[in-house]
């Protein structure tokens, strides 16, 4: 059976924003948290060992997620290296513009939105997505990278969504680990209620939902829609990662992604430990099959990959009028 491994989070080290990622402490934090050394093209942030570092993990290609910055964030990572300005509207957008146009056999792109923007957010998406080389979006509307954290389900972001779903864009959500600024900003019921309002809307949340990864399987397992990509949270150092294990071995073969979370876990050893806790059978469906389909190229998809389980989602009732969803639901 031919496998195309797909990786849904790397940031290797191509510009000074992405290089931010690489900070020491950010080093020493998650060689901690993932019981491991970190990857000598981190250590030396260095491009032809992070093509070297690929190569032996076997990765065919990843997904490139932009990201946008506050100031008080960029000198806070850069030990006030950089001020700010040298970034593009303060963001890396334009980098992954540019290495994903350079490298378009190896990397699709997200293009980084911020909620706060209002609809000058749809006039990007539609240059860059619609009309332009990525293939995504990414958002972070509960981070400390966003001008004004807010939660995922905010009016401001449901304005993202709805265009998204319009238009067959994916759209993939920074949802848990240590990303987000508060739990009320990532609130389990408000993903659920978002799947619920989109049902066509292709979202993936990355980082799997920790510490909620039991309410997070729930939501994988109720909604066609929805996607998870685990990353580093497979780990033995996290808990919950034998309950994710057996949701990516039987009921949600099909919902569960493979990212390696580079460069916070070395790639290799990210693949390693995949690959040691599935079964043979959904190894093609967790490693790049399930990556491919939310992000809509199944073209890549070989043909002889394994067929997904039969359509089990949404077997409740289905409201008509998407009003009620929203008088119902919590929102903004």
């Amino acid at each position: 059976m031919t496998m195309f491994q797909f990786d849904f989070r790397v940031r290797p080290p191509w510009d000074p924003t992405t290089k931010l990622n690489f900070s020491d402490d950010f080093n020493e934090m998650y060689a901690l948290l993932n019981d491991g050394p970190t990857a000598p093209s981190v250590l030396q942030r260095d491009m032809e060992l992070f093509w070297q570092e690929l190569d032996e993990a076997g990765t065919d290609m990843f997904l490139y997620c932009g990201r946008r910055f506050t100031p008080d964030m960029v000198r806070g990572f850069s030990n006030g290296a950089y001020s700010g300005q040298e970034f593009n509207t303060l963001s890396n957008n334009l980098a992954v513009k540019d290495f994903i146009t350079k490298y378009p056999d190896k990397a699709v792109g997200g293009w980084a939105v911020d909620p706060i923007d209002g609809t000058k957010a749809l006039d990007e998406i539609e240059e860059n997505v619609l009309k332009g080389p990525f293939q995504c979006i990414t958002l972070e509307p509960g981070q400390g990278s966003a001008y004004k954290p807010m939660p995922i389900d905010d009016a401001r972001v449901c304005l993202i969504y709805e265009y998204c779903e319009a238009h067959n864009i994916p759209v993939a959500l920074t949802f848990g680990e240590l990303n987000c600024r508060a739990l009320r900003f990532f609130r389990p019921e408000a993903l659920d209620n978002i799947c619920e309002l989109f049902p066509k809307l292709k979202l993936i949340a990355i980082h799997g939902g920790w510490p909620f990864t039991m309410e997070l399987q729930y939501i994988a397992f109720n909604h066609e829609n929805f996607y998870a990509a685990l990353t580093s949270l497979v780990n033995y150092t996290w808990s919950g990662c034998e309950e994710l294990f057996r949701g990516a071995n039987w009921a949600l073969q099909d919902k569960f992604i493979f990212g390696s979370a580079y460069p916070y876990w070395d790639m290799r050893a990210a693949v390693k430990r995949y690959k040691e806790g599935l079964r043979p059978e959904v190894l093609p469906k967790i490693m790049g099959v399930n990556a491919l389909r939310a992000l809509n190229l199944e073209h890549l998809i070989p043909q002889d990959a394994p067929k997904p389980l039969p359509n089990f989602y949404n077997i409740h009732p289905k409201f008509e009028e998407k009003n009620r969803l929203y008088e119902n639901h919590l929102m903004p």
